[in-house]
């Protein structure tokens, strides 16, 4: 008498077998499928439309993302509007000289986006009162450019634990834009015109010219 494992193992070599055929027969339209697309053989030509990838703007800027400036600027004009008791003024180099220093560091994360972070500082130079301090602005200014060639915009708020040369917090929002030209491999010399429009303590709004010396690494 056939033990039962047995006639199940003859019931299960016919399935098996039909598996393994199917299997077998299939195997080689699974490695066509498999096979990678053929590449351009040694030597072919790429085709027009297809730079090399290190010479598309995405490259070239993760090559060199990061960025150090340094600006000086002469504050044009200023206009603060009336609060309080303080009548409105205008003020401009006739009545005080105003010196801006910016030092900053940025990276690009676009080839035309750059986020930076910038430290703004102003100290006046004439015109002050008897016992007033000359150090007058002093804020932190995160903000985004977008750069295009030599030009460049820029926009972000402006924190000012310093401003109107006293130690109260003010806020507002910073703006420029900018053109430059490259003087050196990654060294860059810009023009640019200045923003900041102030609004706790004071509401007021200031246009400054300054020379921008930037590093692109």
């Amino acid at each position: 008498m056939t033990a039962p494992w047995m006639r199940l193992a003859r019931w299960l070599r016919l399935p098996l077998m039909a598996a393994t055929a199917i299997g077998l027969l299939a195997a080689p339209a699974r490695a066509e499928e498999a096979a990678p697309a053929p590449g351009p053989a040694p030597g072919a030509a790429l085709p027009l439309d297809a730079p090399p990838p290190s010479d598309t703007p995405e490259h070239t800027a993760l090559l060199h993302p990061y960025y150090v400036h340094e600006s000086f600027g002469v504050n044009a004009i200023t206009h603060t509007w009336a609060s309080g008791k303080v009548a409105a003024s205008t003020t401009g180099p006739g009545d005080k000289v105003i010196l801006f220093e910016q030092i900053g560091v940025g990276y690009w994360v676009h080839p035309n986006i750059r986020l930076q972070v910038t430290g703004m500082f102003g100290e006046t130079e004439s015109g002050l009162k008897p016992g007033a301090e000359r150090f007058t602005l002093g804020a932190v200014i995160p903000c985004i450019f977008y750069t295009n060639g030599g030009f460049g915009a820029g926009i972000g708020p402006m924190f000012a634990p310093r401003a109107f040369a006293a130690y109260d917090f003010n806020f507002g929002i910073f703006s420029v834009v900018s053109y430059g030209i490259k003087i050196d491999k990654g060294t860059t010399l810009a023009l640019a015109v200045q923003a900041p429009v102030m609004f706790v303590q004071k509401d007021s709004v200031a246009v400054t010219p300054a020379i921008i010396l930037g590093e692109r690494f």
